[in-house]
């Protein structure tokens, strides 16, 4: 599958927040660097791969011109776009350095995201937890996301399965899927309990 699309940032600006959006101190998604150059940037992941350029745009409609092609990633395309549009509309790509990180990397001040991203803190209980290695992480994500996109990002953490409808609550009531998150959610994991 291959996606075009254009962006006002430039192509080094790009490439830089894909680099962040794989690998920044934010991500979710668990992903290897597989080739770099000035013009493109590729990642293998546990499913698939993507591979990601960016150059000027010959038509001269935005600065930049986007190709993401992908196999068995169809699902990141969108989220990638997602965040590069974030990226374009609250310029943070200028905050980022070259290795594709934040500046300030520490924890952001609850209620300090920007407007067009959240912040959830995410909770994972019993098998969960043990599946990810940790029972707590903290999730960015566009304003707007719902629970299924959180679910969607954790199913990206290699060792750790869902089931096709997982038990949720949201600030400790039980959550639908489509339920809209809001800056500082708490969104928790609950696995099946087996006996009888």
């Amino acid at each position: 599958m291959t996606t075009e699309t254009t962006t006002t940032l430039a192509p080094e600006q790009v490439l830089r927040a894909v680099r962040n959006f794989f690998m920044g101190s934010d991500s979710v998604h668990s992903a290897w660097l597989e080739t770099e150059s000035e013009t493109h940037i590729s990642f293998g992941t546990f499913r698939g791969n993507l591979a990601i350029a960016a150059f000027p745009d010959p038509l001269d409609e935005a600065p930049t011109r986007v190709r993401i092609s992908t196999l068995r990633e169809e699902g990141m395309v969108g989220r990638l776009v997602t965040y590069l549009r974030t990226r374009e509309t609250v310029g943070q790509v200028a905050h980022e350095n070259e290795s594709g990180g934040r500046l300030d990397d520490r924890e952001p001040e609850p209620g300090t995201s920007s407007a067009d991203t959240i912040r959830v803190r995410v909770l994972l209980f019993g098998v969960y937890g043990e599946m990810n290695g940790a029972r707590e992480r903290h999730v960015s994500l566009p304003a707007g996301s719902r629970v299924a996109d959180v679910v969607e990002s954790l199913r990206e953490t290699p060792g750790l399965e869902l089931p096709e409808q997982p038990v949720v609550a949201v600030n400790q009531a039980y959550a639908r899927l489509d339920l809209q998150l809001s800056e500082g959610d708490e969104v928790a994991f609950i696995p099946p309990v087996a006996g009888g």
